[in-house]
């Protein structure tokens, strides 16, 4: 009996057709492939090893010498009512990065009544429309799009923040790859 190598490899090769050793032409495909760097629950406080003032600037310094292309910084706009809050969001527009909602207070999306929710939205795209950058994307605290617990099992919330979303000309800024920032942010 081969190694099961030899079988994986046969197996494997049975389905190629034959080439002309030519290289196979060019795609545009390679330049679709893009990755969105996103940052939330701006402007943070001040953390263990900077203030809030110095993260912004190292982070900006950091996004700036990785050449790292436009970054979207999602705004929890209480913390704009900080003194250093509105300057450091405007230092990152002013850097060419993108700026967008993630709420006022950062509350969870199901443990709200749907309507203060959407207030809380509302209020926050009322204040973040003084940035340059601005863009239409909300960003859902704690990820939470309203179907958390049995009580919203249904997807009634949910369904009500997705037409809200619609409603405002809004489009939901997901993640696919959840790097629990929340936790690292306690170290820096």
């Amino acid at each position: 009996m081969p190694p099961r190598s030899n079988l994986l490899a046969a197996a494997l090769l049975g389905g190629c057709s034959e080439t002309t050793g030519e290289p196979a032409p060019p795609t545009d495909a390679s330049a679709l492939k893009q990755i969105a760097l996103t940052y939330d629950d701006a402007p943070l406080g001040d953390g263990p090893r900077f203030t809030g003032p110095e993260r912004t600037d190292a982070f900006i310094a950091e996004l700036d010498a990785a050449q790292s292309g436009p970054v979207a910084i999602f705004v929890t706009t209480q913390g704009l009512d900080r003194d250093d809050g509105i300057p450091r969001i405007e230092a990152y527009a002013a850097a060419g990065h993108l700026i967008a909602n993630h709420s006022d207070r950062h509350a969870g999306a199901s443990r709200m009544p749907a309507a203060d929710f959407i207030a809380d939205m509302d209020y926050a795209e009322q204040r973040l429309a003084q940035f340059d950058n601005r863009r239409p994307w909300f960003r859902f605290p704690f990820l939470d799009e309203g179907g958390i617990g049995e009580e919203n099992k249904s997807g009634e919330k949910r369904d009500a923040y997705r037409a809200a979303l619609a409603e405002r000309g809004l489009i939901s800024g997901y993640v696919t790859v959840d790097t629990y920032d929340w936790h690292l942010q306690r170290l820096w």
